[in-house]
């Protein structure tokens, strides 16, 4: 696919990956969001935890996202996704990511027993008239 793809869905992770299993990861996003040369970034949630020493702040992994709204070049994305999915073999992959090019061109990107993969939509015609 080498038009720019606006990229929405989420492709989520369960059990969720915690802070020290992801802390190093290319693709956690910074501060601001932003991460550099990848085509998916880990959706990072948080939870502020009330404990005697204060008040914490936990960040979870719990899933992989497109990289913003924007449309942008989408050719490493299956690359990418798989390379998160062999960081993290224990978990269970749900949901897929959908990309839609200018053309009009549509594609979904899922993980499938453990293989990231690209599928294109197909068309069949009704059983009444094949």
């Amino acid at each position: 696919m080498s038009n720019d793809s606006t990229v929405t869905g989420m492709i989520g992770m369960d059990p969720p990956v915690i802070w020290k299993d992801f802390r190093d990861s290319r693709f956690r996003p910074d501060e601001d969001g932003y991460v550099a040369k990848a085509f998916v970034k880990l959706h990072v949630t948080s939870a502020k935890l009330d404990c005697e020493e204060g008040i914490v702040t936990l960040l979870n992994a719990t899933g992989i996202a497109p990289l913003g709204r924007s449309a942008y070049p989408v050719d490493g994305m299956v690359d990418d996704v798989q390379e998160i999915v062999d960081a993290y073999p224990d978990r269970a992959f749900t949901g897929y990511l959908e990309c839609c090019t200018d053309d009009g061109d549509w594609s979904r990107v899922a993980v499938v027993k453990g293989r990231a993969r690209r599928y294109e939509p197909q068309m069949t015609w009704p059983a009444e008239v094949r």
